[in-house]
């Protein structure tokens, strides 16, 4: 299999690492210039950050202003969700076999 171009690349961004949907297609668009890439879709898919309760284990998405559980009231601490930031997926376009 020949790969003639990349048509689409979807990454997962989480919400806590401060990355900007303009700031990651500027820099998709500059770096993929002049290669299988160029012109090729960027799909970016925010991911929420969401808590940890340490007592129940509950994971959710704070509410401005407020850490607290919604099952049993205790403060979230931090989990990974939301840190992430991978490729998904990526689409190619084959070369025709002659």
């Amino acid at each position: 299999m020949q790969v003639r171009a990349i048509t689409k690349v979807t990454i997962v961004v989480g919400e806590d690492t401060g990355f900007m949907g303009d700031s990651i297609q500027f820099y998709f668009d500059r770096h993929a210039a002049y290669t299988i890439a160029a012109g090729a879709k960027l799909e970016i898919r925010f991911v929420r950050a969401k808590l940890r309760c340490p007592a129940c284990g509950t994971l959710f998405e704070r509410k401005r202003f407020e850490f607290a559980c919604p099952d049993c009231g205790s403060d979230g601490v931090p989990s990974e969700i939301g840190k992430e930031c991978y490729i998904e997926n990526i689409e190619i376009e084959e070369e025709e076999k002659s």
